[in-house]
């Protein structure tokens, strides 16, 4: 374990990671995200028939390996990353 914070960087603390909600400046990045998301999609959808649907992916680059970590059937040949350097 390298301790380098990209745990706590996309959840929160170990405390923020509870049953139930944290405040909200202790919530790391996809708490956050989720909790803006779903808050402009009740935004939308005020009086109005709304259907949605949402696809998410966490996508990890590890040893020059690109995951979806929540879809273990990708493909990461069909991922083109592309590198700039000034």
């Amino acid at each position: 374990m390298d301790r380098s914070g990209k745990t706590c960087t996309m959840w929160g603390p170990s405390s923020a990671v509870v049953e139930k909600p944290s405040r909200y400046n202790n919530q790391g990045m996809a708490p956050r995200i989720f909790r803006m998301l779903f808050s402009e999609l009740e935004r939308q959808q005020e009086g109005k028939q709304f259907n949605h649907q949402c696809r998410c992916s966490f996508i990890e680059i590890y040893n020059d390996k690109i995951e979806d970590l929540l879809d273990p059937m990708w493909d990461d040949k069909m991922f083109v990353v592309c590198f700039f350097e000034n």
